[in-house]
Order: C-alpha cells, then structure tokens, then sequence
C-alpha cells in the first residue's frame, strides 16, 4: 500500500475518533424527571418527562397509574394529555399510550414550539375506577444551539475518504494500463 493511502486512511480514523470523542451520549430510557406524585381521585399518580430539563422541541412524558385503595398497577386505562400555555395561546393534545412490554407505563410524545411554563391537564379514565383530572405545571425552557465542530469534521473526513478512493482507482487503473502496454 502506498505511504499517501496510509496516511489517507489514518486521516480518517483521526477524524472518526475526534467526532465520536465530542458527542454527547444520549440515552432513552434513563435520566427522567418525575414532575408529579400525587393521589387524583382513585388514582396514585406518577408522571416523569425525558430529557430531565425540558427544551423547545420533543418532550417524552412517562405516566404511571396505580389504583390508591389496592397499590396495583392500572393496566387499562385511557390516559390524555393536553399542555396549554395562556401566555402564547398554544395548545398541544396527545393520547399515552401503554404497550404489552411495559403495561403500567404510559407513554406520549409533544413537541413545543415555545419556551415557556406550561399546563398539563392529564386525564384518566378506567370502566372500573371512573375518571380523574389532574394539573401538572412544566416549564419548557429555550433550545440552546451551541455550534460544534462535529459536523465540519464529518464532512471533511467523507470529502477525504471520496476523495482517496477516487484517486487510488485513478491510480490503479493507470498501473493496470502500464502494465498492459509492457
């Protein structure tokens, strides 16, 4: 191999390695934020969001019912969630669902388009248990955008690898062609 295809293919992996070191881990299903605990009528309710500090963007809500007379979990209920917010008149509906893997976790996804103290207005009702309100304030702060390097390096390292692998079949088939005429 040729000393510019191993410097080629060093220049790469420095690049990759850069770009890995700089990000951030992001996990899904750690690292919440319960913003309720409370009895709401015949409910003991639990309600976490993910990311821990909520931004402008997606929110994921975790709610968890169990029934407060027996301490079991409520497995069938329907569980709506509207965040309003008076001060932008915005308005955001979401039905939380469970699912077979996790049935005492409902799960629901907004995404808000402003900062903010919102107003959860969460909802449940089960035929056995009867329905229950309850109001749950979150504050929604400002998406900071922070410029980073990782997206320049990427680019370069792939404008690189193009680049090279270009000039190495250049390369080769001029060789090929070299020999052919010897």
């Amino acid at each position: 191999m040729q000393r510019w295809a191993t410097s080629l293919i060093a220049a790469a992996i420095t690049c990759a390695a850069i770009v890995l070191a700089s990000s951030a881990t992001i996990w899904a299903d750690s690292h919440s934020l319960e913003i309720f605990h409370d009895r709401a009528g015949p409910y003991e309710v639990m309600v976490a969001v993910q990311p821990g500090t909520p931004r402008v963007g997606p929110v994921h809500f975790l709610v968890t019912l169990t029934d407060a007379a027996t301490t079991l979990q409520v497995n069938d209920a329907e569980v709506t969630i509207l965040a309003s917010d008076e001060r932008t008149q915005l308005a955001y509906w979401t039905r939380a669902l469970n699912t077979p893997q996790s049935p005492q976790v409902y799960e629901a996804n907004i995404s808000f388009e402003a900062a903010s103290v919102w107003t959860l207005e969460v909802e449940v009702l089960t035929d056995g248990l009867g329905p229950a309100t309850f109001s749950v304030p979150l504050e929604v702060g400002v998406l900071a955008i922070a410029p980073a390097t990782s997206g320049a390096l990427v680019l370069l390292g792939v404008v690189a690898v193009l680049i090279g692998g270009a000039a190495f079949v250049w390369y080769s088939a001029g060789r090929q062609r070299r020999k052919g005429r010897a």
